[in-house]
């Protein structure tokens, strides 16, 4: 019968573990062995957890000018706005680009997802899947309208590198 004020004893008996087996090691002389320290004679080692290679991206980056159709504009003219051509905007520069999509391609040419990035000026990034990345390159570039044509500046799989070639 247990005392209220002596907590040490019970009514119940406690079982002890079992003895293990002399065959099996024990879980602590096991982890003890196994822990290593860290060297401390390079702590600004880092260690690489994990890398990787993309080797198929699935984007081609064109940077393209546009040239305009007539006669450049005289060199002892001053420039002035009547003589100076106009800036690309989007719906225009979409509309540059399929035409010559369209005629070189036919319905595959127009159907190619292009992404206007960025337009600059008569330049423009644009950004097409890389299975399209060439035909869409050439297509441009073979094109003469009566608006003007395509000058592929440079073409890439990395948008990063196309960007600092410019520079």
């Amino acid at each position: 019968m247990a005392h209220p004020l002596n907590p040490t004893t019970s009514a119940a008996p406690s079982n002890p573990p079992p003895p293990s087996s002399s065959s099996e090691p024990t879980s602590t002389s096991t982890s003890a062995s196994k822990k290593r320290k860290r060297s401390s004679q390079n702590p600004k080692e880092s260690h690489l957890l994990h890398a990787s290679t993309l080797r198929n991206p699935l984007w081609t980056y064109l940077h393209l000018a546009f040239l305009p159709a007539g006669p450049p504009p005289a060199s002892s003219a001053p420039p002035t706005p009547n003589n100076q051509p106009e800036d690309l905007d989007p719906l225009t520069a979409r509309t540059h680009l399929t035409a010559p999509l369209a005629q070189f391609l036919g319905t595959h040419g127009a159907s190619v997802s292009i992404e206007i990035l960025k337009i600059e000026g008569r330049e423009v990034w644009i950004r097409v899947p890389r299975e399209d990345g060439k035909v869409v390159g050439a297509g441009l570039a073979g094109w003469v309208g009566k608006a003007g044509a395509w000058r592929v500046v440079g073409r890439g799989e990395w948008l990063g590198r196309l960007i600092g070639d410019r520079e």
